[in-house]
Formats: structure tokens, C-alpha cells, sequence
């Protein structure tokens, strides 16, 4: 029996002695912001202020998983930050997945996480600490995931072992107002034009806001400055480009002090496409023995620079005309002497890229 039992043993192990698997630990850049998610500039962070330290990890691999025991993650605070007294390392959304502890021996503020649950294919999560600045002066945070096969049977291999690690140098100064609170930010769809709206609090010193757009949420671009005159509410309009246009745009505004200090507030997206928010119409339609037909403003006025087309079913464009138009709610279309059939009248407001399809026939 005990031979049996042993025997049984040493296949398991056999079986799993060896084995290995092949997935891809990340982390992706490090921010830190205000308790409110007011991004901040990590080169004047103010003193004894309360922060978050926003860390994205993940598991970029679409089919294996990390297995239980193979990894750490160890963050570093730097010598000027500590963690807030009161925050719960196990408050953590990743607690599921790491054994998350925290210590002082290093002379540093020291989280390690150690992988206690294998950790699925395809994983994303933001570790989100409590710290605070509690020494002026100069440091960095330090965050790396590190492929450690400590405490497992199946040996992990790193797919990309250059995306582990992520470092920020923060400046901690001493503490005083913050130039400005972002209390919030609309952005909505109109047409081919985007309204942003933003609502501010406790502006000091500040120059300017930047608006800024991004097509990935991560790569942003200025597209229009609002000089700063201590408002509570700030409006700002910007067409839908062709650098622009993604299904998805996101937008945020960037304060820029007197002293060029500078801090963003959050990031909302929105469609970055044109909206057909109005409609046309044509009469006669169907028609008999016509030349002429009337385009008709179902919602709203014809307003601007416009060009109609009028195709055949086969694509054929038979007729391209621009018309200036002010205040109009309708406006006649000369056809010529078409054949009887089906076609296709595209109007585009050529400013803004609006346009209306829709379908006439003529027998």
C-alpha cells in the first residue's frame, strides 16, 4: 500500500515537474493624482497632501494565465512619500489575485503583492493607493513585475520582459493652495462639432486651459486655448477634423499656471464622427417629366456652404453642385433631363462635413 501511494506521488510530481507556461506581465505608466483623480504634476506635489498612485497592470497574454506563485509586485514609494495611515491594502479590486504587505525596511515606503491565484489571460486592474507627501525634496516611485517562479510547480516565461517596469521622479514642495479644483467637464456631439464644458473652483494664478484631444485616450494633441478669468464655467467648441474623427475621441483640459506649473482634470470621451442631427427632404417625389426638384430643411435651416450630388444606383455621379445658402428652408435643385429610375442626392454642409443621403425617383 505505502509503496502504492509513494508510486502514485512521484508520477504527480513527474507530471508536474517541468512544466511551463509562456504569458506576459505588464505594467503600463504610473500617475499620481489628487483624492478628487485631478492629475497632477509630479514635479511640485505639495506637502502632507493626500494622493492617489494610480498603477494599470495587466496580463497582455489572450490565452495562458500567470500561475499562482510565480510573480511579485513591488512598488516603491521613494523616500518623500509614505502610505496614508488609514488605507486598507486589502481594500485592493487585485486582493482576489495578490497578498498585498507593506514595509518600511528598505528605507523606503516598500507594497509588494505576491501572486496567490492564478491570474487570468487577458487581465487588467488599476492598483490604486492612499500615500501621502510627508518630506519635501526630490524621489522616485519605482513599480516593477517581476517573474519570480518562487513558490510554483510551472515555471512562467516572460513574453516581453521590457514592459515590466514603470518609474516616475516626483518633487514634494511645500504645501499651499492649489491654483485650481476641476469640479467638472461635459463634452458632447453636435453634428460635426464637439461642445466642451468645464466647471472650475479656488482658481489662483492660473494663465490659461488647454483643451486637448486624443484618438487613443493616451496620445493628446492641443486644439484650442481659453485665456483663464477666475469663472466658474468655461465653454469651448472645436469641429470634428479629419485628424480627429475615431469612432471614439477623448477630451481633457490642461491648466497652465503664471509660474508654468500645470495639472489636467479628468478625461471624458465622446463619438468622434459626424452626428446627422437634421434631416431633408425632396419633393416631388417620386416624380414625372420634371427638370427640377426642391430640397427641403425638415429640421432646422440650410445655413452655409453646400454641395449636393445626384448619382445613379450604379454609384454614377450625374450632377455636383455647390450653393451658398443663408437662413433657407428650402431651395430648388436643377436635375436636366435625367432618364426615368432611381437615384442618389447627397447634401454636405462642406464647413463642418454634416450631410443627409436620401433617395429620389423620377419615371
Amino acid at each position: 500500500m505505502k509503496f502504492l501511494i509513494f508510486t502514485c506521488f512521484l508520477m504527480f510530481s513527474l507530471n508536474n515537474y517541468g512544466q511551463s507556461v509562456i504569458a506576459d506581465p505588464a505594467i503600463n505608466q504610473v500617475d499620481v493624482a489628487n483624492i478628487d483623480h485631478t492629475v497632477l504634476n509630479a514635479s511640485s506635489i505639495p506637502l502632507d497632501n493626500a494622493l492617489e498612485l494610480k498603477i494599470p497592470i495587466y496580463n497582455y497574454d489572450l490565452v495562458n494565465g500567470l500561475p499562482q506563485g510565480s510573480c511579485k509586485i513591488k512598488i516603491g514609494l521613494g523616500s518623500k512619500m509614505i502610505l496614508d495611515p488609514q488605507f486598507n491594502l486589502s481594500s485592493l479590486p487585485s486582493s482576489a489575485y495578490f497578498n498585498w504587505t507593506f514595509d518600511t525596511g528598505s528605507g523606503q515606503g516598500q507594497i509588494t503583492g505576491d501572486l496567490k491565484k492564478d491570474l487570468p489571460p487577458n487581465y487588467s486592474d488599476n492598483v490604486i493607493l492612499k500615500l501621502i507627501g510627508n518630506l519635501q525634496g526630490n524621489s522616485t516611485i519605482t513599480t516593477n513585475f517581476l517573474v519570480t517562479n518562487h513558490n510554483t510547480a510551472i515555471v512562467l516565461s516572460d513574453l516581453n520582459p521590457t514592459n515590466n517596469n514603470s518609474f516616475l521622479a516626483y518633487t514634494i514642495v511645500p504645501a499651499g493652495p492649489l491654483p485650481v479644483t476641476f469640479t467638472g467637464l461635459n463634452v458632447v456631439n453636435k453634428g460635426c462639432v464637439i461642445d466642451v464644458d468645464f466647471f472650475t473652483q479656488g482658481e489662483i494664478n492660473v494663465n490659461k486651459y488647454e483643451i486637448e484631444v486624443s484618438k487613443d485616450g493616451v496620445n493628446f494633441i492641443n486644439t484650442g486655448v481659453i485665456t483663464a478669468a477666475n469663472l466658474s464655467k468655461y465653454s469651448y467648441s472645436f469641429s470634428i477634423k479629419d485628424a480627429f474623427k475615431a469612432p471614439q475621441v477623448f477630451v481633457r483640459i490642461k491648466s497652465l499656471d503664471k509660474d508654468g506649473k500645470f495639472q489636467y482634470s479628468g478625461t471624458k470621451s465622446v463619438k468622434g464622427e459626424c452626428q446627422n442631427d437634421w434631416a431633408v427632404g425632396v419633393y416631388p417625389n417620386p416624380a414625372k417629366s420634371v427638370s427640377r426638384i426642391v430640397l427641403i430643411a425638415k429640421q432646422g435651416q440650410f445655413n452655409g456652404k453646400y454641395g449636393i450630388t445626384l448619382a445613379d444606383m450604379a454609384g454614377k455621379i450625374l450632377l455636383v453642385k455647390e450653393m451658398n445658402l443663408i437662413n433657407a428652408t428650402q431651395f430648388y435643385l436643377e436635375t436636366g433631363n435625367v432618364s426615368a429610375g432611381q437615384y442618389i442626392i447627397k447634401i454636405s454642409n462642406i464647413k463642418d462635413g454634416q450631410s443627409s443621403i436620401l433617395k429620389w425617383q423620377k419615371y
